[in-house]
């Protein structure tokens, strides 16, 4: 009875830049916001149309991730993945009109999707063979991501004086390369191999009652998380009159704050219950949130 699937200590970095290259690429995006409204003369309402459809892109990838990854495995689907958000996210810079550069968008809502439903499809895997906690890491990771491509755009803006595109360009073929050597390290099933019994649910719509409290409450948590990552760098600009250098920066702060408190949420759990982590999350975020509306830019 010896025949249990192992993980390596390589399979479980390789699951760990299945979170941080996307966390890179979709800073990315919350970056080059401002020059997409600049560069098509659109209004907020526009913008906000083109950004629903990435949304709507990301939703119909999530839903088809696990069927995705269970029928190709993880390390496929996340490199179909990361092919689809890069190229799309490129195509972007490149798109002349409001109804191209939505359809891009669309393409690159799927791009994101997929990327962390099957990076967090690989990660549940990783944890259950290695019979290790590895979320609270491989999540911070996402935000690491996400500071160091906002902080590598914020150097070449800023110091090296790189064009937007330019920048983009080459931080997504770095990225995308990367990718395809770190994915060589990835799990290659799709399914615990290790599993005895697999269990079916009864309808596609059975869920336990916890489980719509905890969607509800991920819904919140991720409308904030969205509307920064979409909207924060143009708000700085406009609203707040910040510069757009440190606009940028504003969103490398944001996820570096943010990757601090994911890697801290595991040692927190240690000495405080699940549901005071939970509440004292949302207050500090609430009262974060209403300084950020009212104190001044300057």
């Amino acid at each position: 009875m010896n025949d249990q699937v192992s993980i390596s200590t390589a399979n479980i970095r390789g699951a760990f830049g299945a979170f941080f290259i996307p966390g890179m690429y979709t800073a990315l995006w919350a970056g080059f916001v401002p020059y997409l409204k600049a560069k098509l003369s659109i209004g907020e309402d526009v913008l906000g149309s083109m950004i629903l459809l990435l949304g709507v892109g990301s939703c119909l990838s999530m839903a088809i991730a696990g069927k995705l990854v269970e029928s190709f495995g993880c390390k496929r689907v996340v490199l179909l993945a990361s092919f689809i958000g890069m190229v799309s996210l490129a195509i972007v810079t490149m798109c002349p009109t409001i109804a191209t550069t939505t359809v891009a968008l669309f393409f690159f809502g799927i791009g994101v999707g997929l990327s962390g439903a099957s990076a967090n499809l690989q990660a549940i895997l990783t944890e259950k063979v290695s019979k290790k906690h590895l979320m609270g890491a491989y999540h911070g990771g996402w935000s690491l991501g996400g500071f160091a491509g906002a902080g590598v755009l914020l150097v070449l803006l800023k110091n090296l004086s790189f064009s937007v595109n330019e920048s983009i360009w080459g931080l997504l073929i770095i990225l995308f390369i990367a990718m395809v050597v770190v994915s060589q390290f990835m799990l290659t099933f799709g399914s615990d191999p290790n599993a005895k019994v697999t269990k079916k649910s009864k309808s596609p719509l059975s869920f336990h009652p916890i489980a719509l409290i905890f969607g509800l409450l991920s819904f919140v948590s991720y409308l904030v998380e969205g509307a920064v990552g979409d909207w924060s760098a143009l708000y700085l600009l406009e609203d707040k009159g910040i510069v757009i250098e440190e606009a940028v920066m504003g969103v490398m702060l944001f996820n570096g704050a943010m990757c601090i408190g994911r890697l801290l949420g595991n040692r927190l759990g240690k000495h405080l219950t699940s549901k005071q982590v939970v509440v004292g999350g949302y207050l500090l975020g609430s009262i974060a949130m209403g300084l950020i509306v009212f104190l001044p830019g300057h």
